[in-house]
């Protein structure tokens, strides 16, 4: 995949402070200023970024944010490391659990609380802590299908579900990858799931 217009992404997961403040129904996690925002739908998410002028990223323009020119495995290389990122280590109350790491964190961390997981374009938390929705909708093969030249690529014009990336604090270190993807109902305010907007770039 290419693209014909730069973009910039936010190099953070949009935070309780910056959406206005934490979802008062969202059981579980904290609700601290630092934190990613989630309980949010992605038509909500949506219209966030698009009150600050922007937009959700396209699941391309995330994943090349997240993996560069190489694809890279995580957004750091290609060997996975426990430390640069929150996912399900010894605080983790799952069976799938690493026991031989402990991030800090029993469910979701401050934003930037890994600066060894930087991706190369200096944006942190694309794997890990919070499933992130992007703008596509959601196809099951459309990336293993997706011609290798292919030009600011959208993903399907409809379906059921939208996508969102990236795993979350309480995913396995196997299912970690910055090409994970997944299908999620856009209507829901699921409580893994947050957010960061991208914008074109107008020179």
């Amino acid at each position: 995949m290419c693209f014909d217009q730069p973009f910039w992404i936010d190099v953070y997961e949009m935070t309780n402070a910056q959406y206005g403040g934490a979802n008062p129904n969202c059981i579980g996690v904290s609700s601290s200023d630092d934190q990613p925002r989630i309980c949010v739908s992605w038509f909500d998410a949506q219209a966030h970024c698009q009150a600050r002028g922007a937009r959700l990223p396209t699941e391309a323009e995330w994943e090349y944010a997240a993996r560069g020119p190489d694809s890279l495995v995580f957004p750091w290389g290609n060997t996975f490391d426990g430390s640069r990122l929150n996912f399900c280590d010894s605080q983790c109350e799952r069976d799938w659990a690493d026991q031989t790491i402990d991030d800090g964190y029993i469910f979701t961390a401050p934003v930037a609380s890994y600066p060894g997981g930087t991706s190369w374009v200096g944006a942190l938390d694309l794997s890990g802590n919070v499933w992130e929705w992007v703008n596509d909708w959601y196809e099951a093969g459309y990336y293993a299908t997706l011609a290798a030249g292919a030009v600011n690529p959208q993903g399907p014009a409809s379906g059921e579900y939208r996508v969102f990336r990236s795993g979350a604090w309480y995913t396995s270190a196997g299912d970690i990858r910055a090409a994970d993807r997944s299908p999620g109902d856009p209507f829901i305010e699921h409580s893994d799931i947050g957010f960061r907007c991208a914008l074109s770039y107008q020179p």
